[in-house]
Parts: C-alpha cells; sequence; structure tokens
C-alpha cells in the first residue's frame, strides 16, 4: 500500500511539475510595464522582470500577482510620473491552459466607450 501512494505522489509531482499555463498580459493604453510575480514557495516568488504589453509569459505557479506600471510624461515639467493599477490576483488551474489579466490605467475610460 505504502508502494502504491509513493508511486502515485511521485507521478502526481511530476505531472504538477510539467504544467505551465500561457498568461498573456494585456493594457489599454499598451505598452504599460507589467511587474508579475508567483505566490507560493519562496524560492518562486521574485523571478520576473518588468515587461511591455502585450506579453505572454508561462507561469508554473498555482496563483499570480499582477500590477502594471504606465509612464506619463507631465507637458509642462516634462518630468515622468509613473501611474499604477491595481493588483490583480489570478489563481492558475491545470485544466486551463491559457489565461488573460487586461489592465487599464485609473483616470481613463476603455477604449469603446
Amino acid at each position: 500500500m505504502k508502494t502504491l501512494a509513493l508511486a502515485f505522489f511521485v507521478a502526481t509531482m511530476i505531472f504538477a511539475s510539467g504544467c505551465a499555463t500561457k498568461v498573456t498580459f494585456t493594457s489599454d493604453p499598451p505598452d504599460a510595464y507589467i511587474n508579475y510575480r508567483g505566490e507560493g514557495r519562496a524560492a518562486f516568488r521574485h523571478k520576473t522582470a518588468p515587461k511591455q504589453t502585450p506579453v505572454t509569459v508561462d507561469m508554473y505557479y498555482g496563483r499570480i500577482s499582477a500590477f502594471a506600471l504606465w509612464h506619463e510624461v507631465d507637458p509642462v515639467t516634462r518630468r515622468v510620473i509613473p501611474v499604477f493599477s491595481t493588483t490583480n490576483t489570478l489563481v492558475l488551474s491545470s485544466f486551463r491552459s491559457k489565461e488573460t489579466m487586461h489592465f487599464v490605467m485609473p483616470g481613463k475610460a476603455p477604449e469603446g466607450l
């Protein structure tokens, strides 16, 4: 019985470790920088760097957090003003191979409205 349970556990771990979900990050307006990280084990947390939207990445985590950052330029002072979105959380599933996270710049109406 222990051998069967151990074999099942090893097979489950091999199956789970090879499953990646393709997550597509989009934003309105485009070209936002996306910061994302996996949640759970500390070893997997901060392995990501900012990427510009639209971008698709492989995620091996069970749950991720992400936020978008746009750079606005003040027309008078010519200073760069960072504009952050709210942080979104997405729970990934091994039954879905694709997910999408969309961010809208705060203070802007989505396109088409």
